[in-house]
């Protein structure tokens, strides 16, 4: 048997223990997958951190992989998150055809360093040859809207829309929509958008995508001092709770300065 077809076969397995809850199975299968492993194993392990939960072990430096994807990963998973997102631009040169590097660097960029502009590059250039990726339409209408650019953010938006569509993409889009809404000054149809995300990711057992949409959520209402800002806040506290990974504490720490924005916002007001 080949050593890329035991990496794929073991990346598979961690995928279905994944998906059965059995976390710590997965992340021991993905620690096999990733010692030699072939880019169909790295891609699946990716995906699995991404939308699993199961976090990457990092590669020791015997086995280190000598690949552009592996060390974006590798720093990634030590929260190296600046190491991350060079490794998936040199990744991006290398594999210009490919929309992966887009989608991992970008979401490094845009999530743990909020270098926005760094996000839509990539993106723009991953939609150069995938025209028909949902995921780089929806992640490029965030990172445009997290920079002011509404307007662009729903026209790309809208082309996600036209895609064929998977369920969690759907999910992503919907959650979008509602950041759009809330950076057009509509926090209402925001408000609206995010929780049909939050329903409909709940429906379809995708847990992480229901925490992360009412963790965004949560931040724009504490943007904007709504009414509803204490109450979601708190939705969303317990939410980055339920996170795991080297995420956690960039989503708890976005929360963290969104409250107390909001909070000496709410002080400057009083004094007035």
């Amino acid at each position: 048997m080949s050593v890329p077809f035991v990496s794929e076969l073991a990346a598979a397995l961690a995928t279905i223990e994944a998906r059965d809850g059995a976390i710590k199975k997965a992340r021991r299968l993905c620690a096999s997958a990733l010692a030699d492993p072939s880019e169909n194993a790295i891609a699946q392990a990716a995906w699995l951190e991404r939308h699993s939960g199961v976090t990457l072990p990092q590669p020791s430096r015997r086995n280190e992989i000598e690949s552009n994807e592996a060390n974006a990963w590798a720093a990634s998973a030590g929260a190296e998150w600046g190491k991350a997102v060079a490794e998936a631009q040199r990744w991006q040169d290398e594999q210009p055809f490919s929309g992966r590097p887009a989608i991992f660097g970008g979401y490094v960029a845009s999530t743990a360093l909020e270098q926005f502009e760094i996000s839509e590059s990539m993106y723009r250039q991953g939609l150069l040859t995938n025209r028909h990726d949902a995921t780089l339409y929806n992640n490029l209408a965030f990172a445009l809207a997290k920079q002011d650019k509404a307007e662009d953010a729903q026209a790309v938006l809208e082309q996600g829309l036209c895609l064929e569509l998977s369920a969690p993409q759907r999910i992503c889009l919907t959650a979008t929509r509602g950041l759009i809404e809330f950076r057009k000054n509509r926090p209402r149809n925001g408000r609206l958008l995010y929780q049909e995300a939050i329903r409909s990711a709940l429906q379809h057992s995708q847990d992480l995508l229901a925490h992360l949409a009412k963790i965004h959520c949560a931040i724009e209402e504490l943007r904007i001092g709504s009414q509803q800002a204490a109450a979601r806040e708190r939705e969303a506290r317990e939410a980055v709770d339920k996170l795991r990974g080297p995420y956690r504490p960039v989503f708890r720490e976005k929360l963290r300065r969104a409250a107390s924005n909001w909070g000496n916002m709410r002080q400057k007001e009083e004094g007035q």
